[in-house]
């Protein structure tokens, strides 16, 4: 007991999250063989009847996962430009170089309190 966690003690952070999730990662990718191996013929034959709904599904899940990492790149690149024109240093004390500033702002977004006027109809002013 004493061995394994002395060696876990020694371990870097990346070292702990490969550690951690190779094995599940490796789980998962057995699982996943097992499963086309045994429902392989169904579900391609499912999916190729339904073709234009896996389609939209495709590209609708295409579309959502980029727009989050594009609104990120473009908030970044914003804020380093606004710096470049204002000659100063850009915010850089939140991850490395400044990249997690999105999330930060978004967090501060959502964390705001919600104010309504006493006489105003709460649904139409929301």
């Amino acid at each position: 007991m004493t061995v394994v966690g002395k060696s876990w003690n020694r371990l870097t952070l990346p070292g702990k999250i490969i550690f951690t999730a190779l094995p599940v990662v490796l789980a998962l990718f057995i699982v996943s063989v097992v499963g086309i191996v045994l429902l392989g013929g169904p579900v391609l034959d499912l999916l190729s009847h339904n073709l234009p709904i896996v389609r939209f599904v495709v590209a609708v899940t295409i579309v959502l996962l980029m727009t989050v990492p594009t609104a990120f790149l473009i908030i970044y690149m914003e804020i380093k430009i606004i710096a470049l024109m204002n000659l100063r240093i850009s915010p850089d004390r939140v991850g490395p170089g400044g990249s997690l500033l999105s999330v930060v702002h978004k967090l501060k977004v959502l964390m705001k309190k919600d104010f309504t006027p006493t006489g105003a109809d709460p649904i139409v002013f929301t």
